[in-house]
């Protein structure tokens, strides 16, 4: 999803590239990636790697007006949720942006972005993950020119998670 999504906003290759060269050598550091950051994290808020959590509730739970009763499951709908339109300004766009600007970091936003779930339960490779996807953006960037395939548009496949179908949906063109 990652790629595909860059593909239609060259500027943001463009700026990843410009990240990469202001960076002095050594080890790799989201800090000194901002922009390929952000582009993880709205990447995983529009196309997270689960739709949904359960969670049986164990003692009673209010939620608003709601009283969940001990026995009941909760579902918490993270694809909705990550795309609510009272948290999310253009909740359907790919707007990376989003997560450079530190005024728009509100504890309840901050609560809503979910990819990885949170808590006790939540996963626990999740720091990782998310510089493993900036490495290979980044990476992906210095070494090639991303661009969509219009004959070949990317489609989402629902099951437990969110599959990207399509039969190369990008192009890459090489820098060298």
């Amino acid at each position: 999803w990652m790629l595909w999504l860059v593909a239609h906003r060259p500027e943001l290759q463009h700026a990843i590239r410009d990240e990469a060269a202001k960076r002095a050598a050594g080890a790799f550091s989201l800090r000194d990636f901002p922009v390929a950051g952000a582009i993880v994290r709205e990447t995983l808020r529009l196309f997270p790697p689960i739709l949904q959590l359960m969670r049986e509730i164990r003692v009673p739970l209010t939620i608003g007006d709601v009283t969940l009763e001990p026995g009941s499951v909760a579902i918490v709908a993270i694809y909705a949720m990550q795309r609510h339109r009272r948290l999310w300004d253009q909740p359907d766009a790919f707007l990376p942006e989003r997560f450079l600007d530190p005024q728009g970091d509100t504890r309840e936003r901050r609560a809503a972005w979910l990819p990885f779930g949170s808590g006790p339960r939540g996963c626990i490779g999740s720091s990782l993950a998310l510089v493993e996807l900036a490495l290979f953006l980044v990476m992906t960037c210095q070494r090639f020119s991303l661009s969509p395939n219009p004959e070949s548009p990317l489609q989402c496949h629902v099951e437990w998670t969110l599959r990207p179908v399509g039969d190369a949906p990008i192009f890459l063109h090489s820098r060298d």
